[in-house]
């Protein structure tokens, strides 16, 4: 109400003044390395800032009310207070909510041999939530458009020009007490060291702690893989939210620059890819969380078991040659298995189309003369086949023809020990000679299924020869 009795001029230099002290009392911290800066609009002169802005309008309501120049219903007195409230507002929560910290510094002129600096390739600010303990960087190319740099003018004293201003705001910070140092680097990744520390204290949201109900489930809970390239179904809650992950077979828990980033959200779920290492065997995988502030959940693990090596080759067997046209083959395992075989008969490509079996023999269907092969392999809990193994089973179900071409049907012989010659239609085949019912004896066809026998001696009279 006192600001009625000023006149326009009178609220101006009001005004004025509120953004001069909003300048000096405004919330900077800085400290002389390299002037290093980190500001936070958030402070009493911006309180003050406001209070004019409200004050503004209410006091020109006023005065063209005084002089007659407004209407002076209601409605037009809500008017003016609402819209100086609602910039009031925006300009206090704005800041207040931000998640920001805008720093600024001096770049370096001079090398650490003082010689001048001439290759710069970018800076690195690294900060985190206590003093001097920085778990969080980022790494600003000197080309980045974020990156804002000014020659000042003033000359530095080093004898390599003047001094360069820079600046840069850093987002995504969550509530509280946030810590922060630069560094330099060249051309070469050659690095400086930090420069002094900066502080600001970010507003808006209170963080409640560290993100909560870690969760983690490998290839969807499998107890087997026999792939080290695995899949990591991810899952964590936090009051501000998610913003990375860590995966890993050692149980320490990380540093908070080691994590994987992600898009902040409050209820994160997400599967992300990993290799496990050791070869073999049990493996145990654990995973944190963070968020924004730098909290870290604890740990939640899985158990899978990496078994990459196969079975043994199965032991086939079988009966060759055998006359049987529907002949059986058995097979045990090699080792190494959970007792699961596939089997194909004369194909060896047993990916797909194979019969599968906890058994361990297989009877063919009636199969023609010839050789036949069956080809077995053995699984185990991580889905490894094992090489295959085989057995060859020579069928001959149909009896050959065999004639006797000499001594002719009828001949008299004088020879008490005759050789009968003849031929069969399976060459290699055994021969079996009789008189009458009467084995006498065998002999093999050669290649071209012609033999010969030579019987022991024989009584005088009738002999009747068949061969078969």
């Amino acid at each position: 109400m006192i600001l009625m009795m000023f006149d326009t001029t009178l609220y101006i230099t009001l005004t004025a003044l509120t953004v001069i002290m909003g300048k000096l009392f405004g919330q900077t911290y800085s400290l002389t390395f390299n002037n290093l800066q980190a500001h936070n609009p958030a402070s009493p002169g911006w309180y003050l800032l406001c209070i004019s802005i409200m004050a503004g309008p209410t006091y020109v309501y006023y005065f063209m009310k005084r002089e007659k120049k407004v209407l002076y219903n209601k409605a037009g007195r809500l008017a003016y207070f609402g819209i100086a409230t609602l910039i009031s507002m925006l300009l206090y929560t704005s800041p207040l909510f931000a998640g920001e910290a805008a720093l600024t510094w001096d770049a370096p002129n001079t090398n650490a041999d003082a010689s001048c600096y001439s290759d710069a390739g970018g800076y690195k600010i690294y900060y985190g939530t206590s003093s001097g303990v920085y778990d969080s960087t980022a790494t600003i190319n000197i080309a980045d458009s974020g990156l804002s740099c000014v020659d000042t003018g003033v000359d530095s004293g080093t004898g390599c020009g003047n001094v360069t201003a820079c600046g840069y705001t850093l987002s995504g910070l969550a509530g509280g007490d946030w810590f922060f140092a630069v560094t330099a680097y060249d051309t070469s990744s050659n690095e400086s060291d930090y420069s002094n520390e900066a502080a600001k204290t970010v507003g808006g949201q209170a963080d409640a702690g560290p993100p909560t109900n870690p969760s983690i489930s490998i290839n969807g809970g499998a107890a087997y893989t026999n792939s080290a390239s695995i899949t990591a179904s991810l899952g964590a809650t936090d009051d501000t939210g998610v913003t990375g992950y860590y995966l890993s077979q050692n149980s320490t828990t990380p540093a908070l620059g080691s994590f994987t980033s992600v898009t902040s959200t409050t209820n994160y779920s997400a599967n992300a890819a990993f290799t496990l290492s050791g070869g073999d065997g049990s493996k145990t995988v654990y995973a944190w969380f963070r968020d924004a502030a730098g909290n870290k959940s604890s740990s939640a693990s899985d158990n899978i078991t990496l078994d990459a090596s196969p079975p043994a080759t199965p032991s086939v067997s079988g009966t060759t040659p055998t006359n049987d046209a529907t002949p059986t083959w058995n097979w045990s395992s090699g080792g190494g298995g959970n007792g699961t075989f596939r089997y194909k008969l004369n194909n060896s490509n047993l990916a797909s189309g194979a019969t599968q079996t906890s058994g361990v023999s297989y009877t063919s269907s009636t199969l023609a003369d010839g050789t036949h092969t069956l080809y077995v392999q053995e699984n185990d809990d991580a889905g490894n086949w094992s090489s295959s193994g085989s057995f060859s089973i020579a069928v001959d179900a149909t009896a050959p023809t065999t004639v006797i071409t000499s001594p002719v049907n009828g001949a008299v012989m004088g020879d008490s020990t005759p050789t009968l010659t003849g031929s069969t239609t399976e060459s290699g085949s055994t021969v079996e000679i009789f008189d009458g019912s009467a084995s006498l004896g065998t002999t093999t066809a050669d290649g071209s299924g012609s033999w010969s026998f030579t019987t022991s001696t024989l009584s005088d009279g009738v002999h009747s020869f068949t061969a078969r």
